[in-house]
């Protein structure tokens, strides 16, 4: 796929991977073949990605421990359009990543490392560094508005996230029929990588076709996402290439870039300075945290609506809850792990009213552990 790569010559056929793509991913397109010594794992990565199931969520390379699957690496061309003095390079950083990337550098887990990452990355060479947190903030003002527009229209709720592309495939394939529920909202990079090769261009006065626009993601499924012509502008990716977590690391130790002795800096203005509403995305429930404060206020609640919905945060795979909207009244999933997700989505095929508004991230608690990961990992990580 446009994602993820596997090598046969590496698997030890130990079937992890095959546990967490069917088990707890509840997706199935890994499987063993054949018998005895014969016996061989099938993936269904070169049928085509619209054709079989895969989500390109990546979990199953983080389950690998032997590296025979890893995301395909997009490292040599984006050093190419670095060294291409006729290229632009903007390196934009998703909120998970600043606080992953470290530990590939000896740093405790969870240390955020956001000023030396932009550091590092403007000695590569970048001349621009800016921060996918503000293209979340604009996610979280539109998906508001779109939560708004549904709440006065109920027969379109619930509405369904659409940040996640794993989550976005997953629906496609397996639950179809609710594909009207996904909000129409792109995610923050795809926004942020649109509004660089528009608005910041023309500002600028550089002309889009020499902008070649990098996002750094926890995310190997993201790689699939830019590929998406429904998300091109005029033809045109908006988003040139993917680089995870891991890749930009590797890319940093081969240029002996270390993150631990860099002088820090800030983003670039004005795509570079955040809200907290953006910065929150990168946990699960920051989406829809993010996108309920804006709501509630966009409702008329102002002084009754909360500063935090912390009913949303945390590492369980299901949270559901009721909160106050000002004068509204709103039932809410929060879900993490496509294979949870399939519980409550037929959950909803029974009562398609029992919630107003669910966020789906494919990834164990969200962004953060997205399967562009540092390896190992572990639920204590």
């Amino acid at each position: 796929t446009a994602s993820i790569v596997r090598d046969p010559n590496k698997c030890i056929q130990c079937s992890r991977c095959i546990r967490v793509c069917s088990e707890i991913q509840s997706v199935g397109a890994i499987e063993f073949v054949n018998r005895g010594g014969r016996t061989q794992v099938l993936t269904f990565f070169n049928k085509g990605l619209n054709n079989v199931e895969c989500t390109t969520c990546g979990q199953c390379i983080l389950a690998c421990p032997t590296g025979a699957l890893r995301e395909k690496t997009e490292v040599d061309n984006v050093w190419e359009a670095i060294s291409n003095p006729k290229k632009f390079v903007v390196v934009q950083t998703a909120p998970a990543v600043r606080a992953a990337i470290g530990e590939e550098f000896g740093m405790r887990y969870g240390a955020v490392v956001t000023g030396k990452l932009v550091s590092a990355i403007k000695r590569l060479g970048a001349n621009q560094v800016f921060d996918v947190a503000v293209g979340a903030d604009f996610t979280t003002v539109e998906e508001a508005e779109e939560l708004i527009e549904r709440i006065k229209k109920p027969a379109s709720l619930p509405m369904l996230t659409s940040c996640c592309p794993a989550w976005v495939k997953f629906v496609e394939f397996f639950y179809p029929q609710f594909i009207p529920n996904l909000t129409t909202v792109r995610s923050p990079h795809i926004i942020l990588g649109g509004l660089i090769k528009s608005y910041w261009a023309k500002n600028q006065g550089i002309d889009p076709k020499n902008i070649v626009v990098v996002s750094v993601m926890p995310c190997v499924a993201k790689k699939y996402e830019i590929e998406r012509d429904e998300l091109k502008i005029d033809g045109r990716k908006v988003v040139d290439f993917v680089l995870t977590t891991r890749e930009m690391a590797w890319l940093l130790k081969k240029h002996k870039i270390n993150l631990n002795t860099i002088t820090p800096q800030k983003p670039d203005n004005p795509l570079g300075i955040p809200a907290g509403a953006g910065v929150i995305y990168g946990a699960s429930g920051g989406v829809m945290e993010s996108a309920l404060r804006t709501a509630c206020r966009r409702l008329g609640g102002k002084g009754l609506c909360p500063l935090e919905f912390k009913e949303a945060r945390g590492m369980k795979g299901i949270k559901k809850a009721v909160v106050n909207m000002g004068t509204k009244e709103l039932r809410l999933a929060v879900i993490s792990g496509t294979g949870n997700a399939r519980e409550v989505l037929e959950e909803l095929k029974e009562d398609p009213r029992a919630y107003h508004y669910i966020e789906v991230m494919a990834c164990p608690g969200g962004c953060i552990g997205g399967g562009g990961q540092p390896l190992p990992t572990s639920e204590a990580i």
